[in-house]
């Protein structure tokens, strides 16, 4: 479960009224500050349409060049937790890694980068690892069928896995670069071997 504050359908309302009413009447620095509110309501919102809405808007407001540090940095953060929410944990990564090279003291930003970095793993570890033991179920069933007749069915199967899953060590390497590679690589690499070997020294009989 995250640990990302929510926000209600009420406050994403109550926060646009301002933004609208700072539009209409107020001045430059109070419609920016009421614009970041709403960003902040949008992207911390349970709705997917309200998340993605206020990755826009803080997108949009980033190209303004006008922009101060604090709003440049607050706006940054609110992008990643827009791409978190969204699935798009890579891309809120790399948001959050350029954001604390400028700001290393940015506590909310490293908690976030934190928590994406364990989603990550585990996303990328379900995935790819499944992947790679499928690959290597299928290398091991078509060498051990094929090596019956000659040779060691099982030293086949297990080579194959392991061709597999030195594949899905790539793969998962490339996913999760920078985060907790060797544990993803090893659970992976053996459970794609443990099954290639098993699946591929069954078909022998």
């Amino acid at each position: 479960m995250s640990m990302l504050p929510s926000t209600t359908d009420d406050q994403v309302a109550q926060f646009q009224a301002e933004y609208q009413a700072a539009f209409q009447s107020g001045s430059q620095d109070e419609l920016e500050a009421a614009k970041c509110r709403l960003i902040w309501a949008l992207v911390h919102s349970t709705t997917r349409s309200n998340q993605q809405r206020g990755l826009e808007l803080a997108q949009a407001a980033l190209d303004n060049d006008q922009r101060s540090q604090d709003q440049d940095r607050e706006l940054r953060y609110y992008q990643s937790v827009a791409l978190f929410l969204l699935g798009r944990c890579l891309d809120a990564r790399r948001t959050l890694t350029t954001l604390l090279q400028e700001y290393p003291d940015f506590r909310q930003a490293e908690s976030l980068k934190q928590e994406v970095d364990d989603r990550v793993v585990r996303d990328g570890l379900f995935g790819l690892g499944v992947a790679g033991a499928v690959a290597a179920v299928a290398l091991g069933v078509i060498f051990g069928a094929g090596k019956r007749r000659g040779g060691e069915p099982a030293a086949a199967a297990a080579a194959a896995a392991a061709a597999a899953a030195a594949g899905a060590r790539v793969c998962c390497k490339w996913q999760v670069t920078g985060l907790h590679e060797y544990a993803v690589e090893q659970q992976t690499a053996a459970a794609a071997v443990a099954l290639g070997v098993m699946f591929g020294a069954g078909k022998r009989l």
